[in-house]
């Protein structure tokens, strides 16, 4: 697992650093790779003109898939780059069997998982733990799925129709131009212990992302 640093300790970045990220791991040998992008831009442009969107479809191409955090602005996922293209994994977060409050949703949101409370890394030290919400958390969760299902066989064309049929398939009515939608098990938040670091503290609560 590998860390591609491509904005700054804001978490604020521009295009041409996200693509210098994406051509990075495009040189990178191997031939089981998957991407983790949990970051989303507000797409200015229609698809076809959208650089970011273009260097991701560069990814999908190379036999890389790419899950995608769908964003947190209670919006509609289609309208934000990379979220909207169509080849990569798109995730929603949930708080327990709803849509989180702030996730985007819509028609480009490929499944749902949990998002809400969930134990993560925390900067400082490698015991270092915090709990953390958002869609980044419920993609990041999909992406450790994915990558069993890869080292289990499954090829990168079939890894969204692996993953949906995991899922249970809930039918919705309509909600922000969802008839239906997949929500993937991934399990609690999280065991708050931590093998490697056994006198690691309790993690700290950390605002929504």
């Amino acid at each position: 697992m590998i860390s591609v640093k491509v904005l700054d300790n804001a978490n604020y970045g521009d295009v041409s650093t996200l693509i210098a990220g994406v051509e990075w791991v495009l040189k990178q040998p191997g031939d089981k790779r998957l991407v983790n992008m949990s970051l989303t831009r507000k797409a200015l442009y229609p698809p076809t003109d959208s650089l970011l969107d273009i260097a991701v479809t560069a990814l999908i191409d190379a036999d890389i898939p790419v899950i995608v955090a769908a964003g947190n602005s209670r919006s509609d996922a289609g309208h934000y780059s990379p979220a909207r293209v169509p080849e990569v994994i798109t995730v929603g977060a949930l708080d327990g069997e709803k849509i989180a409050e702030t996730s985007n949703s819509g028609t480009m949101v490929d499944i749902y998982t949990q998002g809400e409370n969930i134990l993560s890394a925390a900067i400082g030290d490698t015991c270092g733990q915090v709990v953390k919400s958002g869609t980044s958390m419920a993609a990041a969760r999909v992406a450790g799925r994915a990558v069993l299902m890869m080292a289990n066989g499954i090829v990168p064309k079939n890894l969204a129709t692996a993953l949906q049929g995991e899922a249970t398939h809930v039918e919705t009515g309509n909600f922000t131009g969802e008839t239906s939608r997949f929500v993937l098990d991934t399990g609690g938040a999280g065991d708050l212990s931590n093998p490697l670091c056994p006198d690691a503290t309790k993690p700290l609560a950390a605002p929504e992302q």
